[in-house]
């Protein structure tokens, strides 16, 4: 019955001054989900989307971005949609998380950490907790153009003279 009834659920909601949380998100999401409406999902992360690259003073969107990651990577028809949504919101933990959990893209993790986070202690802190599989993955891979010549050719450049 509920999953019939999302719609009102919306609609009900979005008449009042609700704080779209994340049970609302959860809530909403999944039922789309069992309904296999991924096209009623990617309406939700293209308008949050949206009204985060327009930098609004207040968010627009109707549901908290971090929970609709966390559902929509868990499905492979929304994975990309929660990529999508972390990359514009600007999560690149959850980005990271995405691309060595359930992606298996470790290059594209990394590069995510050297690029996009700019914080030190953030650096670190990804590091310290996704260093360990980096790692492991890298020293799986060939040295020759593989995932190890970028740690290589890293180390390389900090020394003097090189």
């Amino acid at each position: 019955m509920l999953i019939h009834n999302e719609d009102v659920y919306k609609q009900t909601s979005s008449h009042t001054q609700v704080d779209y949380n994340k049970d609302y998100t959860a809530l909403l999401l999944n039922c789309y989900m069992k309904k296999e409406s991924y096209d009623k999902i990617k309406e939700l992360i293209d308008q949050a989307t949206q009204s985060h690259s327009k930098k609004e003073s207040k968010q627009v969107t109707i549901f908290d971005a971090a929970t609709a990651i966390e559902v929509c990577r868990q499905n492979p028809y929304t994975r990309q949609a929660a990529t999508t949504l972390a990359e514009k919101t600007e999560q690149w933990r959850l980005l990271i998380q995405i691309n060595i959990e359930n992606n298996k893209n470790f290059k594209k993790a990394l590069e995510i950490i050297q690029k996009n986070i700019k914080n030190l202690k953030e650096k670190v802190e990804c590091l310290q907790l996704y260093g360990p599989k980096l790692l492991e993955e890298f020293s799986k891979r060939p040295k020759k153009g593989g995932y190890a010549s970028i740690a290589d050719s890293a180390n390389r450049g900090n020394k003097p003279g090189m």
